[in-house]
């Protein structure tokens, strides 16, 4: 009996071997990790000094970081080993892949060199026009007065004394503003006082939102619309409320740095910009803000002089909206006649509006409408970019006018660059087409222009224009020039 115990507890160790080999090596890894020291050192990655922290030195040469650290230290998705000691988690520096580091007691520093990837955020950094930090802004408050006087003697003809004023004055975000004239006929002597326009604005600066009350002059939107002088009240948004504020796409360029570097953002191979970034992904916004084709080049030097370039053309218009941008306008009130002649004379009601909003960077879409005393005008926009090439406005319409009612169709393409300019822009309007504006002019069967100039040097060049329009009822006329410019 003694002889089969002996053989079943030889047969029961054999089985456990391999799970007590194991546990052996787990208990002697963790007594390696319970043997580590702590250390308060100062970290680097990627050679920028991120503080001091408490790290744990194994005697086998292991560092290991808390878990709770690595936000701190700019790192994330680490795939290495996670291990709790006295329930405290911490990653083990050698169980990274792409991750190397050094160990300096004297010093008391310790330099990891980090996968870029692994780098946690993303730099952005805006190039445009920044509103400075140490302008005090104020509510407003106060008045002006901008005043002409004048005084003509002809021989044979009376004296005559003119004079002309605005005035002007600011309670928070209204002004009250007001604008007229004084002439003297110098062949009766009879003096004439014209108010011009009168008018109460509201400026909004957070929606960039202007209201009006008074006298206002409505935007001409496109080539079919026209522009309205009403009297009532008028809802817009107007940037210029914001000169800082950045409403057309801009150029934005990404990249990656290893290590702490500074870019140097050329334009055309100008030198524009310069900046110091972090190790990490970064992204440069509104590097461009002149119109037209410009080719920029972004280098990239790091702390140990190595260098990396990304060259990007791009093509600025000021006839985008950024995607997800709106501008509008919408005014309704009674037509103002015999505007400079006589101070209050409203007649018919109007009204006119606009929206455009941005859909892609490269892609604008809108529409107008207008309307006054039985004439109208409604007409869809679109603006396109067409990469390098230029910017493209499309332009279809319906309008009434005094005879009927018609269609209008309207194109233009713009390009510019350092050397090459050129545009052109063709319109038709059937007979009948017409605008609100009973100012403007008639109808045209077609309107062509087109032009090209080529900058020889800094101060000449030379341009080609051609034209032609053909009115529906008078004579087509055409012209063509050639010019050389030198400054």
């Amino acid at each position: 009996m003694r002889h089969g115990a002996a053989v079943m507890l030889a047969c029961v160790l054999l089985d456990a071997t391999p799970a007590l080999a194991q546990m052996a090596l787990k208990l002697d890894r963790v007594c390696v990790r319970c043997a580590a020291s702590e250390a308060i050192l100062a970290v680097q990655v990627n050679l920028q000094a991120k503080g001091d922290f408490l790290v744990l030195l194994a005697p086998d040469g292991d560092v290991l970081l808390r878990e709770e650290d690595l936000d701190d230290l700019g790192l994330t998705g680490l795939p290495g080993e996670r291990e709790r000691i006295e329930g405290v988690p911490y990653v083990s520096l050698r169980s990274l892949e792409g991750f190397t580091y050094a160990l300096d007691m004297q010093r008391l520093v310790l330099a990891v060199r980090a996968d870029p990837r692994h780098l946690a955020g993303r730099q952005v950094v805006d190039l445009g026009p920044q509103r400075s930090a140490d302008v005090r802004r104020p509510q407003p408050a106060g008045a002006f007065l901008n005043y002409n006087l004048t005084h003509t003697r002809t021989e044979g003809f009376r004296d005559a004394r003119d004079a002309a004023g605005e005035l002007g004055m600011r309670f928070g975000e209204y002004l009250l503003a007001t604008d007229a004239y004084s002439f003297e006929d110098p062949f009766s002597g009879e003096r004439r006082n014209v108010r011009l326009s009168t008018s109460l604005i509201r400026d909004r600066r957070e929606s960039l939102q202007r209201l009006a009350l008074g006298d206002f002059l409505t935007a001409q939107p496109g080539p079919l619309g026209s522009s309205l002088r009403l009297g009532g009240v008028s809802l817009s948004r107007r940037f210029s409320i914001d000169p800082y504020y950045v409403r057309f796409p801009g150029q934005v360029v990404a990249g990656t740095a290893a290590l702490p570097s500074e870019v140097f953002v050329y334009s055309n191979g100008v030198l524009v910009r310069r900046e110091r970034i972090a190790p990490g992904g970064f992204e440069l916004q509104n590097l461009v803000s002149a119109p037209g084709l410009q080719t920029t080049e972004v280098v990239v030097r790091d702390v140990l002089g190595n260098e990396q370039r990304i060259v990007d053309p791009f093509y600025y218009s000021d006839s985008l909206l950024r995607p997800g941008l709106d501008e509008y306008s919408f005014d309704a009130g009674f037509e103002r006649r015999q505007f400079g002649v006589r101070s209050a004379d409203y007649g018919r009601p109007g009204l006119a509006a606009f929206y455009r909003r941005g859909l892609t960077p490269g892609l604008t879409l809108g529409a107008h409408a207008e309307a006054l005393d039985g004439r109208y005008t409604i007409a869809p926009t679109a603006t396109l970019g067409a990469g390098t090439l230029g910017i493209t406005s499309l332009s279809v319409g319906t309008g009434r006018g005094e005879h009927g009612s018609g269609g209008a169709f309207s194109v233009a393409h713009v390009f510019h660059s350092p050397r090459w300019s050129a545009n052109a822009a063709l319109r038709m309007e059937e007979r009948q087409f017409g605008r609100a504006s009973p100012e403007f002019l008639g109808p045209r069967r077609y309107d062509f222009a087109a032009a090209v100039s080529y900058a020889l040097g800094a101060a000449s060049g030379v341009s080609l224009a051609v034209t032609s329009a053909a009115p529906w009822d008078a004579p087509a006329t055409r012209a063509a020039s050639l010019g050389y410019r030198l400054r």
